[in-house]
């Protein structure tokens, strides 16, 4: 299973503007940004970790 307690971010594009979502250990915020050319989403982890196969395969789903 991925762990994400290090960070992860998130860009993407909403109805009308661009929102960026981070999260920390245990803080999370969500604030409007600038134009992207692409949605992103960044996951960092201090250790090694599996389950990243599974976890593109739910993303995938998502589209």
């Amino acid at each position: 299973m991925v762990d994400f307690r290090e960070r992860v971010r998130h860009r993407d594009r909403g109805r009308d503007d661009w929102w960026g979502i981070n999260r920390s250990k245990n803080e999370t915020s969500f604030s409007a940004t600038a134009y992207r050319r692409d949605s992103r989403l960044e996951v960092i982890t201090d250790s090694p970790t599996s389950g990243w196969e599974g976890l593109e395969q739910l993303l995938l789903k998502c589209k």
